[in-house]
């Protein structure tokens, strides 16, 4: 007997011989088709998975030569090694090849200072140094809190200015990005100022210690010579790691071994620039005490005084640091890293 269903929901059966026929539905007299053997094989296939097949892989012999064996030390790159310890910044990716000299450069950097964008943030410069008399008065007068942010506030401002132009320097760029305080006082102000003095820890380094050991272990002090002879060490070191805080833009990178390689992969390249900064700031120092003693003679307030030799050190400033910019510049191939 065939089994069938009909399209009502009633079940019945036929016999065997209506294969391939059809058969009225005694619920709703509709006609079934009725399968025939055929239709039960097709049925059946459908419904059976189709067998397993066995599949090999052959393994490939193993060959040692193959097996990429870890660099040995002659094998390791200077470059990678110092770049796991300072991380360039961003600005130095469009480095080029300068097609002037460091000579010509030095020189422009004079009227370079005036010109373009730096023109406003010369201007905002000396608005800035306003406040710093005012804070060195109001310090003197006992007046704590006010001279705290008179003067920090802008020391803060100066050290992200100077960055900023000497990562410009580093980049080729004549014009430095003006700084605002999008990334608030934290971004904008505190770490510029904490970078700086970063920088000066670590170039007075030989000094600080000197003077703990003389303080911890000798009753009477040694002559100022050795004083005045450490802190030249001081500022003979102090040019590169700014360069160090400029290209990584981290504190982590102010270490003594990247200091090292600084200066002893470049050295006269590094003399050259210390030479031209020394000579900057004696320019700059002699400017300010000249019109110093210009303005106090001929003015009834001291503190214009003050702001004109506190401007002539922000301007001086601001030059060293795009001439400490021009050394990676012009003496990058001399480096133990690159930017490029």
């Amino acid at each position: 007997m065939i089994q069938l269903r009909c399209t009502c929901g009633e079940r019945f059966e036929v016999a065997d011989e209506a294969a391939g026929l059809t058969a009225d539905c005694p619920g709703c007299g509709n006609e079934v088709a009725v399968p025939s053997e055929r239709d039960k094989l097709l049925e059946l296939d459908r419904k059976t998975p189709p067998p397993l097949r066995e599949i090999t892989v052959a393994a490939e012999p193993f060959d040692p030569a193959k097996v990429p064996l870890a660099p040995t030390p002659s094998d390791l790159d200077l470059t990678s090694v110092f770049a796991n310890e300072v991380r360039l910044a961003d600005m130095a990716d469009a480095v080029t090849q300068p097609e002037v000299s460091f000579a010509h450069d030095l020189l422009r950097s004079f009227g370079v200072l005036f010109g373009g964008a730096n023109r406003h943030m010369a201007t905002r410069m000396a608005i800035v140094d306003l406040f710093m008399p005012v804070g060195v008065w109001a310090g003197l007068n006992g007046l704590v809190l006010p001279a705290f942010f008179l003067t920090l506030v802008p020391l803060g401002w100066h050290c992200a200015v100077y960055f900023r132009a000497c990562q410009a320097a580093c980049a080729g760029d004549d014009d430095a990005k003006l700084v605002g305080f999008e990334g608030g006082v934290v971004e904008d102000l505190a770490k510029p100022l904490v970078r700086f003095l970063a920088t000066l820890c670590l170039a007075m380094m030989p000094l600080w210690v000197y003077w703990i050991g003389v303080g911890l272990f000798l009753d009477t002090r040694p002559p100022m010579g050795v004083d005045m002879l450490l802190l030249a060490v001081g500022l003979f070191l102090w040019p590169a790691t700014v360069l160090l805080m400029v290209l990584a833009d981290s504190i982590t990178a102010l270490t003594p071994g990247n200091l090292y390689l600084v200066i002893t992969r470049a050295f006269g390249a590094y003399l050259l620039t210390w030479a031209a900064l020394a000579g900057v700031f004696g320019l700059g120092l002699a400017a300010g005490w000249l019109a110093y003693n210009s303005v106090q003679q001929s003015s009834f307030c001291p503190l214009l005084g003050l702001y004109v030799l506190v401007l002539a050190f922000s301007l001086t400033g601001l030059l060293m640091m795009r001439v400490i910019g021009l050394m990676y510049r012009h003496f990058k191939a001399d480096l133990p890293f690159a930017a490029e």
